[in-house]
Formats: structure tokens, sequence, C-alpha cells
């Protein structure tokens, strides 16, 4: 009996480890893309990791002025050469003087709260996937987010700094 409890017990931690820090996702955006933004904003933005020699990084690139491409690159020990883990479509909604990234892949988004520093750092943070909640329209999210994004709870613990590169 005490096996069985010790193995439930693990295996449930190990999924709080493997599902945790992930942001909330949605089927739908908070808005449509409206919102432009500064060529500043284009070029590579490197995650501030005092741990590592090779941190992730971002390379934004344009699409219509209002819309950016976000590829993020991981560096990858084995083969020894960075590589792209993800790309995005994004734009930005602002909601009061908080403004959100939409980053949609393959027609899922993901949100994270940006707060730009000058025009060389900003920081990100996730929106919390421990939102059960799921919308089907924009306008129910933007409530949704409206009425909670000035809570401390409605973002993940762990918040990243990127830097711009001037490579």
């Amino acid at each position: 009996m005490k096996k069985t409890s010790f193995l439930i017990i693990g295996m449930i931690i190990l999924a709080g480890i493997f599902f945790t820090a992930c942001p909330y996702s949605s089927t739908v955006p908070l808005s449509n893309a409206s919102v432009k933004y500064g060529p500043e904003l284009l070029g590579k933005w490197v995650v501030e990791d005092e741990y590592s020699e090779t941190p992730n990084y971002f390379i934004f690139s344009d699409v219509d002025g209002m819309k950016f491409k976000a590829e993020k690159y991981e560096y990858n020990s084995t083969d020894e050469i960075y590589e792209v883990s993800g790309t995005y479509v994004c734009h930005f909604t602002d909601i009061g003087k908080t403004r959100f990234a939409n980053m949609n892949q393959d027609g899922t988004f993901y949100f994270y709260k940006i707060e730009m520093v000058g025009t060389s750092q900003f920081k990100l943070f996730e929106v919390t996937d421990n939102i059960d909640e799921t919308f089907s329209s924009s306008t129910e999210l933007m409530a949704f987010f409206t009425k909670y994004k000035d809570l401390s709870f409605f973002y993940n613990k762990d918040e990243e700094t990127y830097n711009k590169s001037i490579e």
C-alpha cells in the first residue's frame, strides 16, 4: 500500500513539474491587431540568465506594422548549435496601461504581459495556466483579463528579462 501511495505522489509531483510555468492559452486572441509598435522592437533579444553561457533569445521581424514574427532560439548542447524552438505571429493588446503580447502558434494564442524598460530591455510575465475558463470570443476574454490583470496571481512567478542585442 505504501509503495502505491509513493508512486502516486511521485507521479503528481512529476506532472506538476512538467505542467507548470506555461502561459495560459486560448483559441481566440485578446483583440485583433490594432496596436502599432516601433522599429526598436525588431531584432534580437537575449534573455538575462546569469547561469548560462548560451541563453535563449528571440528574433522579432516585421509582418505588417502591427503584427510581428517571433522566433525563439534555444541552445542544443548535443549539437552545440542554436535551434528554433518556436515560431509565433504576435501582436499587442493594451488594456489600460497594461500591454499584453498575443503570441499565435498554429491557431493557439499564448499571453504574456510585457513591460518595456526603455528601448533596449523588456520584461515578460506569463499569464498563469491555472485559469480554467475557456472563451469563445475575444470580447469575453478581454473582459476576463480586464478584471484580473492587476492581481499578482494572474501571472506565473517567474518573469524573464530580455535585452536588445547589438549584433
